[in-house]
């Protein structure tokens, strides 16, 4: 495909743009140091025949680790098994996926260690990780990755501050998350 922009007073021009349907999408994941989860790893369009092998990297071992590939069959969009991030301590690395003739595609792992605000310490008892995500989140995707998360087989979800004492905790809690200094 060739753009060509001109306007008066102006040196025209034209570029070729090449398009592709071979894109690989790699899921955010949100883990807490020692826990796995399943990755998503998924086409824009069906593998060919014989198959696309997807090699996965992590942009920092000391975050998290994945596995070295993962196989997704002729004619799915989707490995039969999806690869397992597991994290090693807190922080946030990229996780990458790369086939050959395929754009390739990253996202992040944020990995944090779940806090309990203690009644001891005038809290409600309650876990809360701190998620963070370089690219910033819609609401539906906060909701999203806390809804998908555990902590100590309990589901996750959104927090939402009910006094200025859990507020000031919550505030804490972002500014230096777990495993941070300040």
């Amino acid at each position: 495909v060739s753009i060509t922009a001109s306007a008066t007073g102006y040196t025209g021009s034209s570029t070729s743009v090449g398009v592709t349907t071979n894109v690989i999408s790699v899921g955010f994941v949100v883990l807490a140091p020692g826990q796995a989860q399943a990755l998503t790893v998924t086409l824009a369009q069906p593998a060919p025949v014989g198959g696309v092998t997807v090699a996965l990297a992590s942009g920092d071992t000391n975050v998290d680790t994945v596995p070295s590939s993962v196989l997704i069959p002729a004619g799915a969009i989707v490995p039969v098994t999806n690869p397992i991030a597991t994290a090693v301590g807190a922080g946030l690395a990229t996780i990458t996926g790369t086939a050959a003739g395929y754009v390739s595609g990253s996202a992040w792992a944020s990995v944090s260690a779940p806090v309990q605000w203690t009644t001891a310490s005038g809290g409600n008892g309650h876990w809360y990780q701190f998620i963070y995500s370089p690219a910033g989140s819609t609401w539906q995707q906060g909701w999203s990755r806390a809804s998908g998360n555990t902590w100590l087989g309990l589901p996750g979800y959104l927090a939402t501050a009910t006094s200025q004492a859990e507020n000031d905790f919550l505030y804490a809690l972002a500014k230096y998350p777990a495993g941070a200094t300040g």
